[in-house]
């Protein structure tokens, strides 16, 4: 009877130390678990969300070279409803410059007049035209730059009210033909187009010349783990993370808030699910319109999406940083991970240039004893393209 118990104890014994966990850093690719971390790279210039920008544009320039307007020195017939839009927009100054001429005292008054009731001639700034040429050039799109700026005999006059709900501000109609009208907005809707492409380009340039990888913490053991501390070593000045990453330009900070996750969060698979500790996320953007109807400005404007995409950016890439001998130190807390389970990193690593090894080290509730080791990444020369972008 004695010797049943002993060996039950001993059994006992020796199935509760075989069940514990056996945690490891590993490498992801298209989902799966590899044993060697592979570095990739993004073609995000090569991507269908540029490609809709640039067919988006072609379509513009089609649109205006459409609009046929004659030259400044042809004789046209203009309709009773253009003459009675011209009279109104210089009925003003016309009457009051009569008079002027009877009376020389009026004088002072019409040039006040003329200043805020008068029709101003628009022409086209050199800003825009060049822009525009520019992309023209480089895509081979062949134009009469005469005709395709050539925008009538459009003005713009000065409402006798300001725009804004209060009558502050000022506000301008456009006076011209409609053919006049539509060809200046859509040339100011492509430079617009052109200026938005340039700067995606260069966010992206920027995102293409780094490097990535996949990672994930494994537990291969019989038993879960807890508050379990992840620490990755990288030579000094090869991470590239939170405030490292490329920042976007003025004009596409409020989209690019909403690519921070589907460019630098890693997306769950049937092997490896997703980290799940994230900071939680709020907006810090305040309305566009303030108390008593005043509106931001662009400058508040761009510094509240640019305070809003960088928060996005810090919840993502939610590590402690230090640097210690010679090293990038990124840490990181996962507070539970079952036996035979994967789970994400918080954020894909992002990197200047290819590395030979990463370094990394893993201590929890249950371990007796910090784990070190070093992995071996490799570039795999690919490039990868966000079909989703």
């Amino acid at each position: 009877m004695s010797l049943y118990f002993v060996n039950l104890l001993a059994n006992g014994n020796e199935s509760k130390s075989t069940n514990s966990s056996n945690l490891s850093v590993k490498g992801v690719r298209h989902g799966k678990i590899t044993e060697n971390p592979i570095m990739y790279k993004r073609s995000y210039q090569d991507s269908k969300f540029m490609a809709d920008i640039e067919s988006n544009i072609h379509s513009l320039f089609e649109q205006v070279r459409n609009i046929r307007l004659p030259e400044q020195n042809e004789v046209v017939d203009v309709s009773e409803s253009e003459k009675d839009e011209k009279i109104v927009a210089l009925g003003v100054n016309n009457s009051l410059a009569n008079f002027g001429k009877a009376n020389k005292e009026c004088q002072d008054q019409l040039k006040g007049f003329n200043s805020i009731f008068g029709s101003v001639e628009i022409t086209l700034q050199k800003e825009l035209q060049n822009e525009i040429k520019s992309f023209a050039e480089e895509s081979n799109i062949e134009l009469n730059y005469n005709d395709f700026f050539n925008i009538g005999e459009l003005s713009k006059q000065k409402q006798p009210f300001g725009g804004g709900p209060f009558g502050t501000g000022s506000s301008y109609s456009l006076v011209g033909s409609e053919d006049e009208k539509e060809k200046y907005r859509l040339l100011d809707q492509l430079y617009e187009k052109i200026s938005e492409y340039r700067q995606w380009k260069s966010y992206f340039e920027s995102l293409d010349s780094k490097f990535y990888i996949d990672l994930c913490l494994s537990n291969f053991g019989t038993s879960y783990d807890e508050d379990v501390d992840i620490k990755l070593y990288v030579k000094t000045g090869q991470l590239c993370i939170g405030k490292q990453l490329p920042l976007p330009d003025n004009d596409i900070l409020e989209t690019a808030i909403n690519f921070t996750e589907p460019f630098f969060k890693p997306k769950k698979s049937l092997s490896v699910i997703e980290y799940d500790d994230y900071p939680e996320y709020v907006s810090v953007s305040p309305p566009d319109i303030h108390l008593y109807g005043l509106t931001r400005s662009y400058e508040e404007k761009v510094e509240s999406y640019k305070e809003e995409y960088l928060e996005s950016i810090d919840d993502i890439f939610c590590y402690d940083y230090f640097q210690e001998d010679g090293f990038d130190v990124i840490c990181y807390k996962q507070s539970y991970i079952k036996q035979n389970t994967n789970i994400y990193f918080p954020s894909i690593i992002v990197f200047q240039n290819i590395l030979s090894t990463i370094h990394f080290e893993i201590s929890s509730k249950y371990l007796p004893e910090v784990i070190k080791r070093g992995i071996k990444p490799y570039f795999r020369k690919i490039i990868y393209i966000d079909s989703n972008r």
